[in-house]
């Protein structure tokens, strides 16, 4: 705040000068003055005011969150204040605050040290910590006013969002409202309260510190060290300390104004479809129970109040499916202040009403080492599957069986395993006894239990068994589809293919050759084929997958939307549009990202009319990932990206353009920020990914150039993601088994990616299993023994001869 030194008399200046600290820290700059708040001029009135809120203090944890810091020292001010060191001290003041009222404090870094922004909630959340806050300090853009300056708390989301808690916001206007006082500075014209949502932002998204924080949490931009008159105040370890009492001032308010408690009863496991699933609440200063909000599965439910006993009894609108629930509840004090997230996990288990055995293969060799599937199907009185995790008891009259299995998605697995016979004996019969437990202990219930056979076999037909894992991880793997004959059993999933279960084993029995080819593929994995021959009896043939690109795409969401469509066509060159163009790519990316094991989607899969915004309308379900928006259209033939600008969004799209003009070798001009409707209204990450007109011929050989685009994308989204390719990348020829050139015929390597070969059937391999050494000889010696392995999509075999440099 600026004053007249000339104005005051000498007894008002005398005053003034006891409750400011005046100083000139530039002789030319501006003075710079700030108001000592009663409460924290001396150490005895520190310390009664800390004693004061000492009570409301004492039993909560807080977890504090110095921004930046450590490699992450770029933010800093007209004469070279970093905002790393302001945020630093300030907590720093904050914590040695908070302890001495009693709370326990974390705090992410304690000096100037690197602390990666997804580690940052990741810490909090490990922690136990009750509230998170990270404190940071602001900044206006180039071609702002540099005199802005004001203060600012944030919290996560908008009302009417599924991740907005108003105890989030609750919190921000305590400490909003002591922090702008003790600071002298205003709220943000554009805010009632100075309380911001994070979705001003970055719409339907937010920061990630907040989007991450599984408690409450607060983010505060105390003021802008932009302003270089603020940027001396925040140079001041004295003024950070009073911004660290404002901090605390708030909190300590908001903790004295009572925090409602909601704690669960005991039940949480119910046969009943309507169950009643009961809380109770807490605060001593008194409920609003007419704030009262409930819950199931994200809908509205009944509820009914106890208030004697402070206890809820909620049940749901209509009968819940059997399987686990959420129930959500929310209530306000008398002072205003809402209960913390509560989200009560419970389970609906119906009676299980009837069970049915399968077993596969019914005949196994008697062999000692040869297993049987018993699958048990489980039911309720409605013909719904029973909950997961209910127990199955097995019994046997001979072989070896584990006792008892748990169902997932209603079926029970168990091995049965086969015994040697006495010499002279053909077969043996053996009886399987399966029996539901019901989950909900139930005296009334009548036992569930079946039987089915299984024959021990000196005449068995062929069989094979094994476990398939992950080759790095050394875990099972699920749903790997596994085929004898030919790759394209595998691709096309013919009554051949069997899929291992959710321990990776798989079994194959039946009229089996003696020499079989086996095919074994899943997304995200590099296929395996390998000839195995069958012995007597039981063939073992375990199998590693090795995921692809390290699976640094494992879990990652991407939306993929090919722009136009239908009446839309973009730029026309003879009978090729943009929106053909953008389709095209789309789909190739999507073969790309499935392959590698990401979640993908793909608004437009047809040449139809979708508005923009059912497009962004789309993205709302998703919490993560990147929406892709493919454009060919805009009469250039660069490759560009625009963004909703953000850190990730920009690294992303450079990362694109470092390998559409490396591996494609197309001119790049830059990653553009962008504001309009499109980019706020989508909610995740928003790339536009602009690549060449369709007008001027860059796109022929079309097949070849739409497999190159996404190729680039594809590599940039891996780089970005922490995978590295090699810098030389190998090549060779694709040719059919005849031994002519398979030119522009697009391909599957390894039963995983897909690669389409240039006008003479030459390609290049970008990328290859680790586990394969990248020298041409290396690569053709692969070839020859099929660990790498090429196919077209209707199932046609190709060679391939590496190239010798």
């Amino acid at each position: 705040m600026a004053h007249s030194r000339n104005s005051q008399s000498p007894r008002s200046t005398l005053i003034i000068l006891g409750i400011l600290s005046a100083g000139f820290l530039s002789s030319c700059g501006p003075s710079i003055y700030y108001v000592k708040p009663p409460d924290w001029r001396t150490a005895e009135n520190r310390d009664s005011t800390i004693r004061a809120y000492r009570p409301y203090f004492e039993g909560w944890k807080i977890f504090l969150d110095p921004g930046h810091g450590g490699e992450d020292r770029r933010n800093h001010g007209p004469t070279g204040e970093i905002e790393a060191d302001m945020n630093l001290r300030t907590s720093l003041h904050l914590r040695d605050y908070l302890r001495a009222a009693g709370a326990t404090v974390y705090i992410s870094r304690d000096k100037d040290s690197t602390v990666e922004l997804s580690d940052r909630a990741r810490l909090s959340n490990a922690s136990g910590a009750d509230i998170f806050i990270s404190v940071h300090h602001n900044a206006i853009g180039s071609s702002q006013d540099p005199s802005t300056n004001f203060t600012s708390v944030w919290y996560h989301a908008v009302a009417g969002d599924s991740s907005y808690h108003e105890c989030n916001h609750d919190i921000a206007k305590y400490i909003q409202r002591d922090l702008a006082y003790v600071m002298g500075n205003p709220g943000g014209l554009a805010s009632f309260d100075g309380t911001w949502s994070d979705y001003a932002v970055y719409p339907n998204s937010g920061f990630a510190v907040l989007r991450g924080a599984a408690i409450p949490a607060v983010l505060i931009e105390g003021s802008f060290f932009s302003s270089e008159y603020e940027e001396k105040r925040l140079g001041r370890d004295e003024f950070n300390d009073i911004e660290a009492w404002g901090i605390f001032r708030g909190l300590g308010k908001y903790l004295k104004a009572g925090v409602p408690r909601i704690e669960p009863s005991a039940d949480t496991l119910f046969a009943d479809p309507s169950p009643a699933v009961k809380f109770s609440v807490k605060d001593l200063r008194g409920i609003d129970w007419k704030s009262l909000t409930v819950a199931i599965d994200g809908k509205p439910a009944r509820s009914k109040t106890g208030r004697r006993l402070l206890e809820v009894t909620v049940r749901p609108r209509r009968p819940l499916t059997p399987g686990v629930h959420v129930l959500t509840a929310s209530v306000k004090n008398v002072n205003g202040n809402s209960s913390f997230p509560y989200g009560l996990t419970f389970e609906v288990a119906p009676l299980v009403d009837s069970l049915a055995l399968s077993v596969y293969p019914p005949v196994i060799p008697a062999d000692g080492k040869s297993i049987a599937v018993i699958e048990a199907n489980l039911f309720d009185g409605k013909g719904l599957p029973a909950v997961d995790g209910t127990i199955v008891r097995f019994t046997t009259s001979g072989g070896n069986m584990q006792p008892e299995a748990r169902t997932l998605n209603g079926t029970a697995v168990a091995y049965l395993k086969s015994d040697e016979l006495p010499a002279g004996t053909k077969e043996k019969v053996v009886d399987i006894r399966a029996t539901a437990v019901q989950k909900v202990p139930s005296s009334s219930a009548a036992e569930v239990t079946t039987t089915a056979k299984v024959t021990f076999s000196m005449e068995a037909p062929p069989y094979v068994t094994g476990i398939i894992r992950d080759l790095s991880a050394g875990k099972p793997i699920a749903d790997v589809t596994v085929a004898i004959g030919s790759g394209k059993v595998a691709l096309f999933g013919l009554p051949e293919a069997v899929t291992s279960r959710a321990d990776g084993r798989y079994v194959f029995a039946g009229n089996l050759p003696p020499e079989s080819e086996m095919t074994f593929a899943k997304d995200g994995f590099f296929g395996v084929r390998a000839k195995v021959r069958l012995e007597h009896g039981t063939t073992i043939h375990d199998v590693s997958l090795e995921s692809v690109a390290d699976s640094v795409l494992f879990g990652k969401t991407f939306l993929l939307d090919p722009r136009y469509g239908g009446t839309e066509r973009g730029d026309v060159e003879g009978e090729l549009s943009a929106a053909d163009l953008n389709l095209a790519v789309g789909r190739a990316l999507e073969h790309l990202l499935r392959a590698a094991g990401a979640d993908v989607y793909l608004l437009r899969n047809v040449d139809t009319t979708i508005p923009e915004a059912q497009r962004t309308a789309f993205s709302r379900r998703f919490r993560r990932g990147f929406y892709l928006r493919i454009d060919a259209s805009l009469g250039t033939r660069s490759a560009s990206c625009s963004i909703y600008p953000s850190i990730p969004n920009e690294r992303v799209a450079r990362s694109i353009l470092t390998e559409l003009s490396r591996f494609v070798g197309l001119d790049t001009t830059g990653v553009v920020p962008k504001h309009g409707q499109f980019y706020y209204d989508v909610s995740i990450g928003t790339i536009s990914i602009e690549l060449p007109s369709p007008a001027g011929g860059w796109y022929e050989p079309f097949e070849y150039r739409v497999s190159h685009c996404a190729w680039g994308i594809f590599l940039g989204l891996l780089k970005s993601a922490g995978y590295r390719p090699p810098d030389v990348l190998p090549g060779g020829m694709l040719m059919s088994e005849d031994g002519k050139p398979a030119p522009q015929v697009p391909v599957l390597m390894n039963m995983s990616l897909t690669l389409v070969p240039d006008t003479s059937g030459s390609v290049v391999l970008p990328l290859l299993p680790r586990s394969m050494r990248l020298s041409p000889a290396s690569i053709s010696e692969a070839a020859k023994s099929e660990r790498l392995f090429f196919q077209t999509f209707d199932g046609q075999r190709l060679r391939f001869e590496a190239e010798v440099k």
